[in-house]
């Protein structure tokens, strides 16, 4: 029974990073799962349903990751970049379900809940930030804007990863932090 639900999700999100919500239909995701249509209806309500439960569960596999993996040093910085290392190891060896949260993210079809689990992590990092900036290490930057600065460059090179326009995305990781790092010390 847990091996067809996972079949649903993971032909979901495989079908997802090339047709997106509107381009996806029951049937597809049935077929690219190998089972019957009416299966899908055994384990979730209707794509939306599906959609939902996927990034809800992308969001706290992502949050207890970065938990897992925090560590905390006497040094802001090296802190700051093993949490944005986790966080851009996570995204890498994740990638199509990256690219799912990224097309998802601000969705009609995302519910309430849904978003609740987003909130976790955003609120990991808000308190991570937070901590910086009592530090005196970072500027202090809107939560708004602090967020989509550190996340953008990784989401990127995950987009480019994903559509083979790059072949080792870690070479780009040092460079890539160090740009974020300038931009956000103090």
């Amino acid at each position: 029974m847990a091996e067809k639900r996972n079949s649903i999700i993971e032909a979901t999100i495989e079908l997802f990073s090339d047709r997106h919500y509107d381009g996806m239909t029951i049937p597809m995701i049935a077929k690219k799962a190998n089972i019957a249509v009416g299966t899908m209806y055994n384990y979730f309500e209707n794509k939306e349903s599906l959609i939902n439960e996927i990034y809800r569960q992308i969001f706290e596999k992502l949050n207890q990751y970065l938990i897992e993996n925090s560590v905390e040093t006497e040094d802001y910085k090296e802190e700051f970049k093993l949490c944005y290392k986790n966080f851009y190891e996570f995204s890498i060896a994740n990638s199509k379900i990256i690219l799912f949260l990224k097309y998802n993210s601000n969705a009609y079809y995302i519910s309430e809940k849904s978003k609740e689990s987003k909130q976790k992590m955003v609120l990991f990092l808000n308190n991570f930030i937070q901590k910086g900036i009592r530090l005196n290490k970072v500027k202090n930057i809107s939560k708004e804007l602090f967020l989509p600065l550190i996340y953008a460059p990784i989401e990127m090179i995950v987009t480019n990863y994903v559509k083979k326009e790059i072949d080792d995305p870690n070479k780009y990781f040092e460079e890539m932090f160090e740009i974020v790092w300038n931009s956000i010390k103090k």
